[in-house]
């Protein structure tokens, strides 16, 4: 009986024994903390300066989510930092883009020592941009999550998309875009914001807008009453830019199949087309004097910065590189033209003479600086940064000293333009969950909403008066 009694207890202990690490290793595996590396985009019809920007957007997008919505996603995840992917690729002299293949993320899986990675592409057809997106598990060599999502208009709209990319991808939760705000066609669309908090110095803001489905360029006081539509059209109207006297806008639009610089009145009538391009021509900017033009084209290959007289007439390049220049803004003086550049792989602030001579790097950092807005005295440069891991509006002096930051919110913020008198600037945000125009003081203070709906409100011009 002894015996019989011994050999059952043995045996019970041997069960209990042999079980109890696959118990554990199966408790441990629903604990499992995977790492995630995200790879740069590929870049269909974009630059790869462009790609890469929007790649360091879903990182952070991604980075976000992880440590956000944790009880949303449906794995947990440790995701590789940018730096040490770098120093990874660089030891195995390869490079970080253009993969969009399972066999190809399985292989940069396993280089970088990661359980899942994510791929995709951004493609630019017509003025609808495409981002896909996926994760792969690079041990079974499958898809987890894919995602696509389109969005018309400008680049900005695709940084805005990468919250939701990364949202969907890690939580598997399909996010309806918001519904652009249609007011009735009998009503003024005003605004709501909070009444400034000392007198304006007057002037008007030129903005684009979605809410009546479309990107058009509207118009409003500065500080944010009587908005009203200028233009109307089924296709997209963009970055708006006041003539020094204040008579005229000039701005950009697809309507006739590409984008074209147009210049209309300030009241939205006599629309007219300047530039007839088969390529993309964008990003206006007057000389003080009104006389000139500075915009962008990729009429020869890649994105360089031009000039033409203010009917359209005598066009001609300043630029001439291998690399992107965009974003033209014209000193005060009208000696110099401020632009962002992708000279040294990274997109940085430049000034040139206005002949296109002299060229000079102002800013120097591994993140994104561009869009750059001069101040009324000539004295600073406000520009946007991603340094600090989101778009921020900084400031520098003219030289490119003194750099800070202005904003220092965790929302995206771009797009500044100073008032006439140099003492505010105006600026788009989503810190309250889609693109509004905010304005500040000049030294960071006195920060406010000026519009207000569910639509997609930005690029922001003060006018002169």
């Amino acid at each position: 009986m002894l015996k019989k009694l011994v050999f059952l207890y043995l045996s019970v202990f041997l069960i209990y024994v042999g079980f109890m690490p696959r118990t554990l290793s199966w408790a441990q595996d629903t604990k499992k903390i995977y790492g995630l590396a995200v790879l740069d985009l590929q870049a269909i019809n974009i630059s790869e300066l462009e790609a890469k920007a929007l790649s360091d957007m879903l990182r952070s997008s991604i980075a976000r989510t992880i440590t956000g919505e944790k009880g949303k996603t449906k794995d947990s995840y440790r995701l590789l930092e940018r730096s040490q992917m770098d120093k990874i690729f660089e030891q195995f002299e390869v490079q970080n883009f253009g993969c969009t293949d399972i066999s190809c993320a399985v292989e940069y899986g396993k280089m970088l020592n990661v359980e899942r990675i994510v791929i995709g592409s951004v493609s630019l057809v017509g003025s609808t941009y495409l981002v896909i997106a996926r994760i792969v598990d690079v041990e079974s060599s499958t898809t987890l999550m894919s995602v696509d999502r389109k969005v018309q208009g400008a680049i900005d709209n695709v940084i805005d998309l990468m919250p939701v990319v990364s949202h969907e991808l890690l939580t598997g939760e399909r996010l309806a875009a918001p519904a652009p705000a249609i007011p009735s066609k009998t009503t003024p669309v005003t605004s709501t914001s909070v009444p400034a908090t000392k007198p304006y110095a007057g002037g008007r803001i030129a903005f684009a807008s979605d809410r009546y489905g479309n990107m058009e360029i509207y118009v409003m006081d500065a500080d944010g009453s009587n908005q009203r539509r200028l233009t109307n059209n089924s296709t997209g109207d963009y970055y708006p830019s006041w003539s020094p006297d204040g008579a005229r806008i000039a701005f950009s639009s697809d309507r006739d199949g590409n984008y074209e610089i147009y210049v209309m009145d300030a009241d939205g009538s006599n629309q007219r087309r300047l530039t007839n391009s088969p390529h993309y021509d964008n990003s206006p900017s007057w000389s003080p004097d009104g006389t000139r033009i500075a915009f962008t084209s990729k009429r020869d290959g890649n994105y360089e910065i031009y000039v033409m007289d203010a009917d359209g007439s005598n066009q001609r390049r300043l630029t001439n590189s291998t690399h992107y220049d965009n974003s033209p803004s014209w000193s005060p003086d009208g000696a110099r033209i401020a632009f962002d550049s992708s000279h040294y792989d990274n997109y940085e602030i430049y000034v040139m003479d206005a002949d296109g001579g002299n060229q000079l790097k102002l800013t120097n950092n591994p993140a994104v600086d561009w869009y750059p807005s001069w101040s009324p005295d000539g004295a600073r440069i406000a520009f946007d940064s991603y340094r600090d891991g989101n778009y921020e509006i900084y400031v520098m002096d003219s030289d490119g000293s003194n750099q800070r930051n202005l904003t220092n919110n965790p929302a995206q913020e771009s797009s500044p333009s100073w008032s006439p008198d140099g003492a505010r600037i105006a600026f788009r945000s989503n810190r309250d969950g889609n693109n509004e125009i905010y304005v500040m003081d000049s030294d960071r203070s006195n920060e406010r909403r000026l519009t207000n709906n569910s639509a997609d409100d930005r690029s922001p011009s003060w006018s002169p008066f």
